[in-house]
């Protein structure tokens, strides 16, 4: 397919390692290096509480970890038991030896990952609310954004002292610039909002030497009903934003005038539970990695074909007491790596971290029913299944297909019903159904004019089953043909 290429990962065999032996029970998060130019090894910084790990990734050689070598975040200046645990870390894109700290107890840390010492620190609030995102600027490798649980996201400058303030309605839950504009940069909040700020020097001279940033919002939407986790810019298309909220993913187009602003939906993306992990692939502008709460499988979609995910990897744990308690729970935190290109998963309970490989991929076409839905110019309605040896499958499909559906005014049609057998391309495919769903009209709605509204209004694909039969409800209903649009219900 025209998206495998894409998928050819620099490893060609699964690479597994679990970084802290002890770790259940703890929360576990890691960083990537990202301005590497080698093409040969991929670097980590993965932490627990306040113990961190350098670990190195290579083809065939695995992981390295540096003979388990452990670092520690001790700080002078600070009472020991204040470190309470790190809660998020961004590595600086241009300074291998630096990277971020959040910690629990709102303390920020400006740290050397090879020296073990802390540059400078800051205390994000008065009181000990914990961090919950951070990152560097993509433009500035000076100027550090974090927010916490506190209404207000903090511009920090690592070479003064002082912060820059900004108020938001609630908590901010991620931070992301964006790859286009270093001066932009996106919040997720509590709230369901998603706000785009603009961060740059003032012009006055006086203003650059005290070297003071400005933050301005430029506008704010509302991207989901709930609490939007998650924000993640595409890398290859210019103001295009993805967002997780409770049961979904939405890709936003994002249009900025010079009067008004605009947010485009470009497509939804309905998950089970919530995404906490989202990624887009560096290579491909239309692929996105995402891992829901309790799930043992991190997704691939094609947003374009976004009813059913494109490819799936499972995680398999590397502790011998397998998927616990504990461990089912577990986040998975992303990494799609560009040059070279790796997917990278760490487990936050167990600290397994994995590279994946294409050949684990397991392709969702294979699995899932394929199924067709037309409509012919007198309101017949077929619908086209292929079932899998599953009983439980198949079963359910047969109840909704020949029970003749809720609506009293469909009625199957068992003189047209067709059981055709096909050859197996896939061992578990065994035959097809065509069914037959017929409907007497009132005169007046087979009209040839009818018949063409439908065809240039009616969808059957490009998204959920649900989603489809809302749409084509609502186009009979503005035309007044109610009896059509509760059958479609």
């Amino acid at each position: 397919m025209y998206m495998d290429k894409p998928l050819k990962f620099w490893n060609e065999e699964k690479i597994q390692k679990n970084i802290f032996n002890d770790s259940l029970g703890n929360v576990i998060k890691f960083a990537i290096w990202t301005g590497s130019k080698s093409l040969s090894v991929i670097r980590a910084c993965v932490i627990k509480r306040n113990v961190y790990k350098i670990v190195t990734m290579r083809d065939k050689e695995g992981i390295s970890d540096n003979n388990n070598k452990k670092y520690e975040f001790k700080l002078p200046d600070v009472e020991e038991n204040r470190l309470v645990g790190t809660q998020t870390v961004d590595w600086n894109p241009e300074h291998e030896s630096q990277i971020a700290v959040g910690m629990a107890n709102s303390y920020v840390l400006h740290w050397n990952i090879e020296t073990a010492k802390c540059i400078r620190m800051q205390k994000s609030t008065h009181d000990s609310r914990p961090l919950t995102c951070i990152q560097w600027s993509r433009r500035d490798p000076n100027i550090l954004i974090y927010g916490t649980k506190d209404p207000i996201i903090k511009v920090w400058d690592v070479r003064q002292e002082s912060t820059v303030m900004e108020e938001i309605q609630d908590g901010a839950l991620d931070i992301k610039f964006d790859p286009f504009d270093g001066n932009q940069f996106a919040v997720a909040s509590e709230n369901h909002e998603v706000m785009i700020y603009d961060l740059r020097y003032p012009t006055t001279e006086k203003a650059r030497s005290e070297r003071k940033p400005q933050v301005s919002q430029k506008f704010k939407f509302s991207a989901h009903e709930n609490r939007t986790f998650k924000c993640e810019w595409n890398p290859n298309v210019r103001n295009r934003l993805a967002t997780s909220g409770k049961n979904s993913i939405k890709i936003w187009d994002l249009d900025y005038g010079q009067e008004s602003h605009l947010q485009q939906e470009h497509t939804r993306i309905t998950t089970r539970q919530a995404a906490y992990s989202i990624k887009w692939s560096p290579i491909c502008e239309n692929l996105l990695a995402s891992h829901s709460h309790s799930s043992r499988y991190v997704e691939i979609w094609d947003i374009n074909r976004s009813f059913r995910p494109y490819r799936h990897f499972k995680e398999e744990p590397s502790m011998k007491d397998g998927w616990n308690q504990q461990s089912k729970l577990a986040k998975l935190l992303l990494h799609w790596h560009e040059s070279p290109h790796a997917l990278i998963t760490l487990n936050t309970s167990n600290a397994d971290l994995s590279m994946h490989a294409r050949r684990d991929a397991i392709n969702m076409e294979n699995f899932a029913p394929s199924c067709a839905v037309s409509c012919s110019p007198h309101h017949e309605i077929g619908f086209t299944v292929t079932p899998y040896k599953s009983s439980k499958r198949v079963s359910r499909i047969r109840t909704k297909s020949e029970g003749g559906t809720k609506d009293p005014g469909f009625t199957l049609d068992h003189s047209l019903v067709e059981r055709l057998t096909l050859p197996a391309t896939h061992h578990d495919i065994v035959s097809d159904k065509s069914f037959l769903f017929t409907k007497p009209l009132p005169p007046g709605e087979n009209s040839s004019e009818t018949f063409q509204y439908f065809a240039l209004n009616y969808i059957f694909s490009g998204d959920t089953l649900q989603n489809m039969c809302l749409h084509n409800a609502k186009i009979a209903e503005d035309i007044g043909l109610l009896d059509i649009a509760s059958n479609w219900k």
